[in-house]
């Protein structure tokens, strides 16, 4: 009886999935009590993350190597797209792997991804990522697949992922010790990859999920993004160019939460959610119509951009794909937690995400999350307003030590 119970507990145990990690650990979220941000105002310190001057910890190298490469997919009419490596110049050691996803309209060398690739160079890893998929460089390449199907959209970088780190464990380049890590919408996909990952016998993302800033319900987003064009509308300064830089200007010198007027705060909302946001939405649009289909614009070119200026987010989106837009706001894939929650059924539960209690992209924070220890929220940051300053840094160096498990 003793040996059966023996031979019935060994095999559970051998076909039980490994778990690896517990989301945030206790001296990450030590730091918590270290963030004192000077500027707490959500679309002002959302901006000033962009174009302020990012703060280290322990500085970026200078001998820092990034390149365009390409790597074949069906995925797309081109049959290839394009990624970026970035790794030490002349370095020859084998190094873990971190792939960055960026957010929304991210094309590949935008200032952010190349951040991004000097911070983790510096901190022992070679680094690849890719356009963002919601932008009009990507959709130029014509994908060969539903804009609105996630589990598609997923499997597309998943497999070319897989592609390019096989390709560099042959040039002895990489260890098979890999991180996924996604910024704002690249965080929701890469959420999508890693619930892909979960269901493979062996993880290949063995070293865990990061996402900084996701939108937790990818059509509230989208709501809300259209409450702030609104509001944007009403002021004076709405689609101007040139007063969107000078406020630009303006936002880049304030230091402090007293240095912000309330008359700059209504200006910086079109500059965050119009100039910021909303035209690069309509570069996506006029590619989609020009490489894949029609979407019905004014043949007049000042017609069409002023058809362009009076859509919302929410009728972009329609226009892309209406079926497809509607039946994803039935579906549970439009909410991270549904993905986040299918890799932890699955034993993979080594996720780590940051948020802002002020997100404007976001409503209330996601309740499910909220019990887990997977979600830490900061009291203020707005969307990724947190990514230039030294807090930030340290808590990347803090979460990548070398010489501890930190997964």
């Amino acid at each position: 009886m003793k040996t059966q119970l023996f031979l019935v507990v060994l095999y559970c145990l051998s076909h039980l999935k490994p778990v690896f990690g517990f989301g945030w650990l206790p001296e990450e979220r030590e730091l918590l009590k270290n963030y004192k941000p000077s500027i707490t105002d959500p679309i002002i310190t959302s901006i000033k993350s962009n174009i302020g001057e990012v703060q280290y910890e322990k500085p970026v190298k200078k001998s820092s190597k990034i390149r365009k490469n390409f790597i074949q997919t069906p995925y797309f009419k081109t049959g290839k797209i394009p990624y970026l490596l970035g790794e030490e110049k002349g370095d020859q050691q084998k190094r873990p792997l971190l792939v960055y996803l960026g957010g929304s309209f991210s094309k590949l060398f935008s200032p952010i991804s190349k951040n991004f690739h000097k911070r983790f160079i510096r901190l022992g890893y070679r680094v690849i990522s890719f356009e963002n998929f919601i932008c009009d460089c990507s959709v130029k390449r014509s994908p060969q697949f539903p804009f609105f199907d996630f589990k598609i959209q997923g499997m597309v970088y998943y497999e070319a992922i897989k592609s390019i780190h096989s390709d560099l464990f042959k040039q002895g380049k990489v260890t098979n010790d890999i991180t996924l890590l996604g910024q704002s919408y690249g965080g929701f996909l890469g959420s999508i990859i890693f619930a892909i990952d979960s269901e493979e016998e062996v993880p290949f993302f063995n070293k865990g999920l990061q996402v900084y800033s996701p939108p937790f319900d990818f059509v509230r987003t989208f709501e809300k993004l259209d409450d702030l064009l609104i509001d944007a509308q009403k002021d004076e300064t709405y689609g101007n160019i040139p007063s969107y830089l000078m406020t630009a200007i303006q936002i880049n010198r304030v230091e402090k939460d007293e240095d912000v007027s309330k008359r700059l705060k209504e200006k910086s909302l079109g500059v965050f959610v119009d100039y910021g946001l909303k035209k690069k939405l309509e570069k996506t649009l006029m590619a989609f119509n020009d490489e894949i289909k029609s979407l019905g614009f004014p043949k007049d070119a000042a017609a069409k951009r002023k058809f362009l200026k009076e859509l919302t987010f929410q009728e972009s989106l329609r226009l892309i794909d209406s079926r497809g837009y509607e039946r994803l706001k039935l579906s549970q894939e439009r909410d991270i937690s549904y993905w986040i929650f299918k890799a932890i059924g699955n034993g993979r539960n080594n996720i780590r995400i940051l948020s802002s209690a002020d997100d404007v992209i976001n409503g209330a924070l996601n309740r499910r999350l909220s019990e887990t220890n997977h979600l830490m929220v900061l009291p203020s940051g707005g969307h990724v307003g947190y990514k230039r300053l030294l807090w930030f840094d340290q808590l990347l160096i803090q979460v990548h030590s070398k010489g501890k498990s930190v997964f």
